[in-house]
């Protein structure tokens, strides 16, 4: 066998062995810049100045502060009519539990206050009112506050003669002496009260009139 020992073999096709790390190092920074670059995009809204928000994020903060004024505001609720009547009747009532007569009406007023407990009305300083008025003629009457529970307070039934009446646009009672001794009296209920005006010099009609100037 005759070899040429000047002539060398031809080595083998051999891959390079950096080339792979180098490709694997590559696709890791390629992955991780991405990453990177999402994770700031998402960020960004919340870092960003109220005037720069994403128009998700000012939807979001609108919606929330127009709930926020509505659960706030108070609630309208209609009134029904019957309600709105019985507030004015009630307003009524609570303007005309202490009527007396107006100054010009009168020369002067005597009033005496007496503390009375008459069934399941309380006890207080204006359960029994008693105002004496010498009127502008100089003739005199006498106005009572009483409580609704004993309007006949003082007042004998067997010695008067009773008649029906409209005071004050209410149902009212006349009341007249069997005698000259007892006094005429108007009785009515209002505001809560019962009320007894009468006199020994004025008749029931002079009394009706001077009752409904009572404010």
């Amino acid at each position: 066998m005759i070899s040429d020992v000047d002539v060398s073999e031809p080595a083998p096709d051999r891959p390079l062995r950096w080339l792979l790390p180098a490709v694997t190092a590559l696709c890791v920074v390629a992955f991780m810049t991405v990453n990177a670059f999402r994770a700031r995009d998402t960020v960004r809204p919340a870092s960003a100045p109220v005037g720069q928000l994403s128009p998700r994020a000012v939807t979001l903060a609108d919606t929330w502060q127009q709930t926020r004024d509505l659960a706030l505001a108070p609630a309208v609720v209609a009134v029904p009519p019957s309600w709105q009547v019985r507030e004015a009747q009630l307003e009524r009532s609570s303007a005309s539990t202490l009527l007396a007569l107006p100054a010009a009406a009168y020369k002067t007023v005597t009033r005496q206050a007496s503390s009375v407990t008459t069934g399941l009305y309380p006890a207080d300083e204006e359960a029994l009112v008693l105002l004496r008025y010498r009127l502008a003629d100089d003739r005199s009457a006498v106005l009572v506050r009483l409580p609704p529970s004993d309007p006949l307070r003082g007042v004998e039934p067997a010695r008067y003669t009773a008649d029906s009446a409209i005071v004050r646009g209410v149902d009212a009672r006349i009341l007249s002496g069997r005698t000259a001794v007892e006094p005429t009296i108007v009785l009515w209920t209002e505001g809560g009260r019962a009320y007894q005006i009468y006199s020994t010099v004025l008749s029931g009609t002079e009394l009706i009139q001077l009752a409904e100037r009572l404010r």
